[in-house]
């Protein structure tokens, strides 16, 4: 489940959200002992919730400049919490009519394994006029926790988009870490992650996503 708000003061755009997620796995195994076949379930869920804000405003008239916020609430296992912190910001400058440029940067922390997460990276967008665009970012990561001692790797996304009459499609390709457990929570690269609990990872993926304009105040997406 998710909602979020959108408020425009004056030249500050804000975005409040909330999201929740609920995974449940269930695990049958049948093994067998002394010509006897034996049965052990084995149920687990796990939660996650995220309460986040952003805020974006121009600087010039070329500049835009964003900060963003996220506190999340999250049981990967019965008994078990860990709160989270996650930071972002980003500085984009406009290079023309159809590109930009920017830098952004980021901080995560979970209080469970005492992970830390910090993310800095570079990312370009282009728009051409028939309504194709493009975006890409390469960066890099530095994770260190109880269980995980200075690991490090490249992270990067590329995406490309196209509109149609009422709506948009869009693919893309990404590598960063993830913090498993957390279901739902919008990564640094703009992707859900799943609810299931493998700790932090580094994780490759593809996104793809269909919207459509069902009226002029309703619309639908599959993603």
């Amino acid at each position: 489940f998710g909602a979020s708000v959108d408020w425009l003061i004056d030249l500050l755009q804000t975005q409040y959200y909330y999201r929740n997620s609920y995974f449940s796995n269930s695990n049958t195994n049948n093994t067998g002992q002394d010509d006897t076949n034996s049965t052990s379930q084995n149920n687990s869920t796990t939660t996650s919730q995220i309460f986040g804000l952003s805020a974006s405003t121009r600087v010039g008239a070329l500049n835009t400049v964003r900060v963003g916020y996220e506190h999340s609430i999250s049981e990967p296992q019965q008994d078990v919490t860990s709160q989270g912190n996650l930071f972002t910001a980003s500085v984009s400058h406009q290079l023309g009519t159809y590109a930009s440029a920017g830098v952004q940067g980021s901080y995560a922390m979970q209080t469970l394994d005492n992970v830390k997460i910090w993310n800095g990276s570079v990312f370009g967008t282009y728009g051409l006029p028939t309504g194709f665009s493009f975006s890409g970012s390469l960066g890099y990561s530095l994770l260190n926790s109880d269980v995980a001692s200075n690991q490090s790797g490249f992270s990067g996304s590329i995406n490309a988009s196209y509109p149609h009459a009422r709506g948009a499609i869009s693919l893309g390709i990404f590598q960063d870490y993830r913090t498993t457990y957390q279901g739902g929570q919008i990564g640094q690269s703009g992707v859900d992650q799943s609810g299931q609990n493998f700790g932090v990872v580094q994780t490759r993926g593809f996104t793809g996503s269909f919207t459509y304009q069902l009226t002029p105040i309703i619309s639908s997406f599959l993603r």
